[in-house]
């Protein structure tokens, strides 16, 4: 079994004189009272530790933004922030967005003198606490980017390039997406200090613009707290391209139980001597990686569980192979809608690939093709093939609570209602359907909440669903003159 972030430390770690702890853990008491408590731990920082028991499911804390910034292309300001990120391509690392919030962190002291008529300065109390997300391996004593420069020279004269370059590290590393259009960024001070684990045993969700945290899994006094920094259709895909991901956005590589572990369970192939059992790559482990692809022939020496199978060089290299043809062929399903293609794609997966979150994207990405065709015999029985085998691969891929297992669940539970299409009256499989309904929403309600709209919509799905359930038991009755089986 899995456990969040293995490390479990029980006395605090945090020292007397560590102000900057002791200030989150006041921050902590004032706001949410003794849930949890920040540490200090040498590997990985300034983390928060439960100083309660929590079950799947129970609410741990609701927090209102620290800070909220949104494209602003009215203002002279940040339409000329873009045009200094568009000239100075070479000194821009990041989209106009991230500077931005940056900038519109700045106080109203450094944004004394400020060009293009300024904007709207931040709160000292504020500022103090965003930059105590700032990264503690750069110190604010580091030199400042050239980015940082240029908009201390060109927007904000009055605030040096040490702050700016502070504040846009701590937007970076720390913000949560807020909204689309316009696009916008929050930041959530005490949820910040929270871990990543690609197993995590807690799950955050926004209630307005609230951040919710509720346990994903059990949590026992003393556990380290972590969430997952990808989205519930990541937590899915390969160890490597997780952490390459990771790696290229929050700057760190991830040492999960799940990256760190014996097996990667997304990455499965079918054994080459028996066809039955299936190998699995190798979980990454520690280490930086080159790039988001697995190391070539890292199969080498994987044992099948079925037959006991040791992959060979020769049939490592050719997994290697296989997985980057994969990739292409399910590239090619974005413009390519020809019903060869998607055949050969699909026993493609079927020869080499047992459980594999490529394949996984393939049969999204042909589900796609199946609803946008016609409704004929043949396609709807491979529609409901390719939605029993997600639901499948998301089962045994992720060990715990899955939003994207639940809403794979639902998908193939519409699909035997007929939604999406002409409602269908008479249910085809109602029974199976109502047991889609029923896992989905034990998932959801554990990581939305009862009265979350994802809760909600389930739950009204499900009852229209019993209601036809009897509908359909008196016409057996009738027909066969029999009782109906108890439930």
């Amino acid at each position: 079994s899995f456990s969040c972030s293995g490390v479990r430390a029980v006395p605090s770690m945090a020292s007397p004189d560590d102000s900057e702890v002791a200030l989150i853990n006041e921050h902590g008491q004032k706001h949410f009272g003794d849930i949890m408590e920040c540490r200090r731990i040498a590997e990985k920082g300034r983390v928060l530790h439960s100083t309660q028991a929590f079950q799947a499911g129970d609410l741990i804390l609701i927090e209102s933004p620290l800070h909220t910034v949104q494209e602003e292309v009215d203002c002279d300001a940040y339409r000329h922030l873009e045009l200094l990120c568009s000239t100075h391509k070479d000194d821009f690392d990041f989209e106009p967005l991230w500077y931005w919030c940056a900038l519109r962190s700045l106080t109203a002291n450094e944004l004394s003198g400020a060009a293009h008529g300024g904007w709207q300065p931040l709160e000292a109390d504020k500022q103090q606490a965003l930059l105590l997300l700032h990264r503690e391996d750069e110190p604010l004593e580091s030199n400042p980017g050239s980015s940082a420069e240029i908009l201390s020279r060109e927007l904000a004269p009055g605030a040096s390039a040490t702050i700016i370059e502070a504040l846009t590290q701590a937007w970076v590393l720390n913000c949560f997406d807020f909204s689309d259009d316009p696009q916008g960024y929050c930041t959530y001070f005490y949820s910040s200090f929270m871990s990543h684990s690609c197993f995590p045993n807690a799950f955050w969700y926004y209630d307005g613009d609230k951040h919710v945290l509720r346990a994903r899994n059990d949590i026992a006094i003393g556990d380290e707290v972590c969430i997952s920094y990808l989205s519930e259709d990541w937590l899915l895909r390969s160890a490597p391209e997780r952490r390459w991901d990771l790696h290229q956005t929050k700057h760190f590589w991830c040492t999960c139980p799940r990256c760190t572990g014996e097996s990667d369970f997304s990455r499965g192939f079918v054994c080459p001597r028996c066809q039955l059992g299936a190998v699995f790559g190798p979980a990454p482990g520690c280490d930086p990686a080159a790039s988001q692809l697995p190391p070539r022939g890292d199969l080498f020496g994987v044992v099948c569980g079925k037959c006991g199978h040791r992959v060979t060089k020769a049939e490592a290299a050719k997994f290697s192979t296989q997985e980057k043809a994969l990739q292409t062929l399910v590239d090619g399903l974005d413009s390519r809608f020809d019903e060869e293609y998607v055949t050969q794609v699909g026993d493609f997966i079927e020869a080499v690939f047992a459980q594999h979150w490529l394949a996984d994207l393939a049969w999204e990405k042909m589900v796609d093709l199946c609803k946008k065709g016609a409704g004929s015999k043949q396609r709807r029985s491979k529609h409901r093939d390719l939605l029993q085998q997600r639901c499948a691969f998301h089962a045994a891929a992720y060990p715990g609570l899955s939003g994207q297992h639940a809403w794979a669940l639902e998908a193939y539970a519409d699909f035997l209602c007929g939604r999406g299409k002409q409602q269908n009256r008479n249910i085809a499989s109602p029974e199976d359907a109502s047991r889609l309904y029923s896992q989905a929403l034990r998932i959801i309600r554990k990581m939305y909440g009862s009265e979350h709209e994802h809760s909600l919509q389930l739950q009204r799905k499900l009852s229209l669903v019993h209601v036809s359930v009897p509908n359909r038991c008196c016409v057996r009755r009738r027909l066969s003159g029999k009782q109906a089986a108890a439930e």
